[in-house]
C-alpha cells in the first residue's frame, strides 16, 4: 500500500512536469481524431438514462427521471441477482418528432449481486453454448485456483470469439427476457438503442452482439449501443465487430476500463521494481511526523515574503524523477508469469475524455492506444469511473468546445521550487516533507496557469470563459481580482 501511495504521487509529478503530454498523446500522430459534434450530442443524450435513471432506488423514481427527460417507461426491473442485472426499457413518445426509439438501459455495479457478476471474469466462448450457461467456474476446493487461472490460458481465439463469463451469461439471460419485445418494437419501426454504465455497458455490448445476429437490420442506425465506463470484456474480434453499432466512453484515468490480465501483470511488476524507492519516501515522512509531534504540532508559517520568487529548474522534481529513471534503467525483473494470457478489450469505437490544462477534451482513440492498455496511477483513477462524473464530463466537454477562450499555459511542476504567489516551498504548510509530498503540494491555477501552493489556491471559482461551469481551483490573485462568479472554499469544488 505504501508503494501504491507514493507511486500515485510520482505519477502526478510526471504529468505535472509535462502539462501538454495528454494533448500530444491524443493527437493525429497517435492515430486519434476529434469526434463529430453530432456524435457527442448523441452520446450525451443517452448518458442520463444509463448513468442516472436506471440507478434510482425504486421503479417509480426511475420512471420519474425518465419522464423528465422525455421518455416513457415500459419496463423497470431494478432488483438484480448474480448474472441477472437490473435494467429498464424506455420508449420515445409516439408523437415525438424524428425517429422512434426504444432504449434498453442496463445498470452497472450497485449491489453485492452485481459484484458477483463482475468477479466471474474467466473468459468463455461467446455467444454461449446452452451447455455452458450452467455451473460455476472453478468448482472444487483443491483445484479451484488452478482451474480459475487456467481459464485465462485455454481460450483459443483462433477457434472462435469469447467474453468474460459473468457478463456473457448475464447478456444471454437479458437477451432471452427482452428479445421478443424488442423484436416486436423493431418491426413497428422503432430504432433499438442499448445503453449501460460499467458492468451494464459490458452487458449492453454483448446483448448488442446477439441482437445484431437476430434482428433483420437494414441500416446500422436501427441498432445502436452506447457504453459508459465500459470495462475490457471481450476478444478483439467481438470488439471490432461492434464498431459499426457501439460507442464506448472512457473518462480520464478510469481504473476499471484499464483492467486486463496484461495491465495488472505489468503494474505488479512496476510496483515491485519501485518498492525500495517508496519505502525511502515513507521513512522520510515518518521522521517528519515524529519531528512535528515533538514540537506539539506547532503551527507553520510562511518564511519568505512575496517578491522573493525563484525560477529555474526544480531541484526537487529533478531529484524525484531522476531516481525513477535510475530504477527504470536497472536490471530487468524476472517475469511473474511465463505463459501468455488471453487478452480482453473495450468494445466498439472508443471516445476518451481527458484533461488538458484543467479542461475536459475528448478524442476518438484506437483500441490499442497506450493510455488504455496500462493502469494509470492517478488520484482520480477511481472517481473517474463514477456514473455522475461521466455524465458531468460529457457536459463539460461541450461547454469547453463552446467557450470563447482557451485555457492558459500551465507552468510545469519542474519549472520552479517555490510558489509563484508567496515564494515559499510548496510544502511549507505540510507535516510531510518528502519529495513525493512536495509533488502533491504543487497546484496549477485554472485561471492563470501559475504554479502555486495549497494555501495560495484555497478557493474554487467557476470560469465560464473557459467552459468551466463547476468550481475550479484558482490562486489567491485570481480570486481577489476575479469577476462576479460563485466562489467556495477548498474542499467544495473540482479536483486538484
Amino acid at each position: 500500500m505504501a508503494c501504491l501511495y507514493y507511486q500515485l504521487a510520482i505519477g502526478r509529478a510526471e504529468r505535472g512536469c509535462d502539462p501538454d503530454q495528454q494533448r500530444r498523446a491524443h493527437g493525429a500522430d497517435s492515430g486519434c481524431s476529434e469526434p463529430p459534434t453530432t456524435l457527442l450530442k448523441e452520446v450525451t443524450r443517452f448518458a442520463s438514462l444509463a448513468c442516472s435513471a436506471v440507478y434510482q432506488e425504486r421503479e417509480e423514481e426511475c420512471q420519474r427521471v425518465a419522464a423528465s427527460l422525455g421518455w416513457h417507461t415500459i419496463v423497470a426491473e431494478l432488483d438484480s441477482h448474480p448474472e441477472k442485472p437490473a435494467f429498464a426499457l424506455f420508449a420515445s413518445p409516439i408523437q415525438a418528432q424524428g425517429a422512434k426509439e426504444v432504449v434498453l438501459a442496463i445498470r452497472g455495479t450497485k449491489t453485492l449481486h452485481d459484484l458477483v457478476t463482475d468477479i466471474r471474469v474467466a473468459p468463455i466462448t461467446f455467444p454461449l453454448d446452452v451447455t455452458a450457461v450452467s455451473g460455476d467456474e472453478g468448482e472444487g476446493e483443491d483445484g479451484e485456483d488452478a482451474s480459475r487461472d487456467a481459464y485465462w490460458m485455454k481460450v483459443d481465439s483462433d477457434n472462435g470469439t469469447y467474453a468474460c463469463g459473468g457478463m456473457a451469461r448475464a447478456s444471454e439471460w437479458l437477451f432471452s427476457q427482452m428479445y421478443p419485445l424488442l423484436a416486436d418494437l423493431h418491426s413497428q419501426g422503432y430504432q433499438v438503442v442499448v445503453v449501460g454504465h460499467s458492468l451494464g455497458a459490458s452487458v449492453a455490448a454483448l446483448v448488442t452482439v446477439l441482437l445484431q445476429q437476430k434482428l433483420p437490420l437494414t441500416s446500422p442506425t436501427e441498432l445502436r449501443a452506447y457504453g459508459y465506463s465500459c470495462p475490457n470484456c471481450c476478444c478483439v474480434g467481438l470488439a471490432s465487430q461492434l464498431e459499426e453499432h457501439m460507442v464506448s466512453v472512457v473518462l480520464g484515468d478510469d481504473f476499471v476500463c484499464r483492467l486486463s490480465p496484461s495491465s495488472v501483470q505489468s503494474q505488479l511488476r512496476h510496483l515491485e521494481k519501485h518498492r525500495h524507492e517508496a519505502y525511502g519516501q515513507l521513512e522520510h515522512d515518518w521522521d517528519s511526523l515524529v519531528q512535528r509531534a515533538t514540537e506539539l504540532w506547532k503551527p507553520k508559517h510562511r518564511v519568505h515574503s512575496v517578491g522573493e520568487e525563484t525560477g529555474g529548474v526544480s531541484v526537487v522534481m529533478s531529484s524525484l524523477l531522476g531516481k525513477r529513471d535510475w530504477v527504470e534503467k536497472g536490471e530487468a525483473e524476472e517475469p511473474m508469469m511465463d505463459r501468455e494470457l488471453v487478452e480482453i478489450w473495450i468494445p466498439g469505437r472508443i471516445l476518451h475524455i481527458y484533461y488538458h490544462h484543467g479542461v475536459s477534451r475528448v478524442a476518438e482513440v484506437p483500441r490499442g492506444h497506450p493510455s488504455l492498455r496500462s493502469l494509470a496511477l492517478q488520484g482520480t483513477m477511481l472517481s473517474d469511473h463514477f456514473a455522475r462524473n461521466v455524465l458531468s464530463a460529457l457536459k463539460a466537454v461541450q461547454l469547453v468546445h463552446q467557450a470563447p477562450d482557451t485555457p492558459p499555459v500551465w507552468t510545469p511542476f519542474d519549472a520552479r521550487d517555490t510558489c509563484q504567489r508567496c515564494a515559499n516551498a510548496f510544502s511549507w504548510h505540510s507535516t510531510f516533507t518528502s519529495e513525493t509530498s512536495e509533488a502533491r503540494a504543487r497546484h496549477n491555477c485554472r485561471n492563470c496557469g501559475d504554479l502555486v501552493c495549497g494555501p495560495c489556491s484555497a478557493h474554487r471559482q467557476a470560469i465560464p470563459r473557459l467552459g468551466l461551469s463547476e468550481p475550479a481551483r484558482v490562486c489567491i490573485k485570481c480570486h481577489l481580482q476575479g469577476s462576479s462568479t460563485v466562489l467556495v472554499r477548498s474542499g467544495d469544488g473540482a479536483d486538484d
